[in-house]
Protein backbone atom coordinates (compact mmCIF):
# COMPACT_ATOMS: atom_id res chain seq x y z
CA UNK A 1 0.00 0.00 0.00
CA UNK A 2 2.67 2.48 0.99
CA UNK A 3 4.74 1.63 -2.07
CA UNK A 4 1.87 2.43 -4.46
CA UNK A 5 1.30 5.77 -2.75
CA UNK A 6 4.96 6.71 -3.17
CA UNK A 7 4.94 5.65 -6.81
CA UNK A 8 1.74 7.65 -7.38
CA UNK A 9 3.29 10.75 -5.84
CA UNK A 10 6.42 10.39 -7.98
CA UNK A 11 4.33 10.00 -11.14
CA UNK A 12 2.19 12.99 -10.18
CA UNK A 13 5.30 15.07 -9.56
CA UNK A 14 6.84 14.09 -12.91
CA UNK A 15 3.65 14.79 -14.84
CA UNK A 16 3.17 18.18 -13.19
CA UNK A 17 6.77 19.28 -13.78
CA UNK A 18 6.55 18.30 -17.43
CA UNK A 19 3.12 19.81 -18.18
CA UNK A 20 3.11 22.94 -15.99
CA UNK A 21 5.54 25.01 -18.13
CA UNK A 22 3.51 24.25 -21.26
CA UNK A 23 0.27 25.25 -19.53
CA UNK A 24 1.77 28.51 -18.29
CA UNK A 25 3.07 29.36 -21.78
CA UNK A 26 -0.34 28.62 -23.30
CA UNK A 27 -2.10 30.87 -20.79
CA UNK A 28 0.35 33.71 -21.37
CA UNK A 29 0.05 33.30 -25.16
CA UNK A 30 -3.72 33.80 -24.87
CA UNK A 31 -3.22 37.03 -22.96
CA UNK A 32 -4.71 35.55 -19.81
CA UNK A 33 -1.38 35.32 -18.03
CA UNK A 34 0.18 37.85 -15.78
CA UNK A 35 1.78 39.79 -18.61
CA UNK A 36 -1.52 40.75 -20.28
CA UNK A 37 -3.36 41.29 -17.03
CA UNK A 38 -0.55 43.35 -15.57
CA UNK A 39 -0.45 45.57 -18.65
CA UNK A 40 -4.17 46.38 -18.44
CA UNK A 41 -3.94 46.85 -14.67
CA UNK A 42 -1.16 49.39 -15.24
CA UNK A 43 -3.21 51.13 -17.93
CA UNK A 44 -6.19 51.38 -15.56
CA UNK A 45 -4.04 52.53 -12.66
CA UNK A 46 -2.32 55.23 -14.73
CA UNK A 47 -5.25 56.38 -16.90
CA UNK A 48 -5.59 60.16 -16.77
CA UNK A 49 -6.79 61.24 -20.19
CA UNK A 50 -9.76 60.45 -22.41
CA UNK A 51 -7.39 58.72 -24.82
CA UNK A 52 -6.15 56.43 -22.03
CA UNK A 53 -9.70 55.41 -21.15
CA UNK A 54 -10.62 54.86 -24.79
CA UNK A 55 -7.67 52.46 -25.14
CA UNK A 56 -8.90 50.56 -22.10
CA UNK A 57 -12.42 50.48 -23.54
CA UNK A 58 -11.01 49.07 -26.79
CA UNK A 59 -9.26 46.34 -24.83
CA UNK A 60 -12.47 45.31 -23.07
CA UNK A 61 -14.42 45.40 -26.36
CA UNK A 62 -11.82 43.08 -27.86
CA UNK A 63 -12.09 40.76 -24.85
CA UNK A 64 -15.89 40.79 -25.17
CA UNK A 65 -15.67 39.87 -28.85
CA UNK A 66 -13.31 36.99 -28.07
CA UNK A 67 -15.62 35.72 -25.32
CA UNK A 68 -18.59 35.94 -27.69
CA UNK A 69 -16.66 33.93 -30.30
CA UNK A 70 -15.91 31.27 -27.68
CA UNK A 71 -19.58 31.21 -26.70
CA UNK A 72 -20.49 30.62 -30.35
CA UNK A 73 -17.91 27.83 -30.55
CA UNK A 74 -19.36 26.21 -27.43
CA UNK A 75 -22.85 26.42 -28.92
CA UNK A 76 -21.60 24.71 -32.07
CA UNK A 77 -19.93 21.99 -30.00
CA UNK A 78 -23.17 21.46 -28.07
CA UNK A 79 -25.04 21.00 -31.35
CA UNK A 80 -22.43 18.46 -32.49
CA UNK A 81 -22.83 16.45 -29.30
CA UNK A 82 -26.61 16.63 -29.65
CA UNK A 83 -26.54 15.48 -33.28
CA UNK A 84 -23.88 12.80 -32.99
CA UNK A 85 -24.85 9.16 -33.31
CA UNK A 86 -21.42 7.72 -32.52
CA UNK A 87 -21.35 8.67 -28.84
CA UNK A 88 -23.69 6.98 -26.46
CA UNK A 89 -26.15 9.10 -24.50
CA UNK A 90 -24.01 8.38 -21.48
CA UNK A 91 -21.25 10.58 -22.92
CA UNK A 92 -23.01 12.88 -25.39
CA UNK A 93 -25.53 14.39 -22.96
CA UNK A 94 -23.00 15.40 -20.28
CA UNK A 95 -20.63 16.77 -22.93
CA UNK A 96 -23.48 18.77 -24.48
CA UNK A 97 -24.47 20.12 -21.07
CA UNK A 98 -20.88 21.19 -20.37
CA UNK A 99 -20.79 23.04 -23.68
CA UNK A 100 -24.03 24.82 -22.83
CA UNK A 101 -22.60 25.84 -19.43
CA UNK A 102 -19.47 27.13 -21.14
CA UNK A 103 -21.55 29.03 -23.67
CA UNK A 104 -23.51 30.74 -20.89
CA UNK A 105 -20.34 31.58 -18.98
CA UNK A 106 -18.64 33.09 -22.03
CA UNK A 107 -21.75 35.17 -22.78
CA UNK A 108 -21.73 36.43 -19.18
CA UNK A 109 -18.05 37.34 -19.47
CA UNK A 110 -18.70 39.15 -22.77
CA UNK A 111 -21.50 41.17 -21.15
CA UNK A 112 -19.26 42.13 -18.22
CA UNK A 113 -16.45 43.16 -20.54
CA UNK A 114 -18.87 45.32 -22.52
CA UNK A 115 -20.01 46.98 -19.28
CA UNK A 116 -16.40 47.80 -18.41
CA UNK A 117 -15.83 49.17 -21.90
CA UNK A 118 -18.93 51.35 -21.54
CA UNK A 119 -17.73 52.69 -18.19
CA UNK A 120 -14.37 53.68 -19.67
CA UNK A 121 -16.05 55.31 -22.70
CA UNK A 122 -18.22 57.33 -20.29
CA UNK A 123 -15.15 58.40 -18.31
CA UNK A 124 -13.46 59.40 -21.59
CA UNK A 125 -16.51 61.47 -22.58
CA UNK A 126 -16.47 63.30 -19.25
CA UNK A 127 -12.77 63.99 -19.55
CA UNK A 128 -13.27 65.32 -23.08
CA UNK A 129 -15.93 67.71 -21.77
CA UNK A 130 -13.48 68.91 -19.13
CA UNK A 131 -10.83 69.37 -21.80
CA UNK A 132 -8.49 66.57 -20.72
CA UNK A 133 -7.91 64.87 -24.04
Amino acid sequence: MRRTQIISLIVLFLVSTVTLPAVVKAIEAEGGGTAGGAKIADMIRNAKTAEDHLKIAEHFEKQAKEAEERANDSAAFARCYHDTRRLSTRYAAPARNECILQQNEYRRIAAEDRKLAKIHREIAAELQKEGKK
